[in-house]
């Protein structure tokens, strides 16, 4: 089982833009987070035991996550590794995505160096504290 998480931190959804309250205009120098990234909806697992997804050959994530061009990502190549789960992260809203494209040992492996929103990071740090420590050491 998986949670959608919505990060609103006390900002009010528009119809076309996610905007703080009090906020006049995009050019407020409050240094107060605002906009897409403030209300993003993201996906976290309930338990990293629930991640097994593949760990060999080659992937191509579809449409849904991955929304550029067709590219390959290959499981043996760490990089490549790192830009996938970095994509299934942030873009996944199916629980199935994260068990079909994440490995729990990979996930702790890559933690460190995966470049990830902070509130998304968050929130799996927060779920899971074995990552957090991971970052720490």
């Amino acid at each position: 089982m998986t949670t959608l998480f919505t990060v609103q931190g006390g900002y009010w959804l528009g119809t076309t833009a996610a905007v703080p309250r009090g906020v006049r205009h995009h050019g407020d120098m409050s240094g107060q987070p605002w906009g897409f990234a403030s209300a993003r909806r993201y996906a976290v697992a309930e338990t990293l035991d629930e991640l097994n997804g593949v760990t060999r050959g080659t992937v191509c994530l579809p449409k849904r996550l991955d929304w550029g061009p067709p590219r390959p990502f290959d499981l043996t190549d760490d990089a490549d590794v790192a830009v996938m789960y970095e994509t299934v992260l942030r873009e996944s809203q199916d629980p199935e995505d994260l068990r079909m494209y994440l490995d729990a040992s990979t996930l702790h492996r890559l933690w460190t160096v995966l470049v990830l929103p902070a509130a998304l990071r968050t929130l799996w740090e927060n779920r899971f504290p074995e990552l957090r420590a991971a970052a720490a050491a």
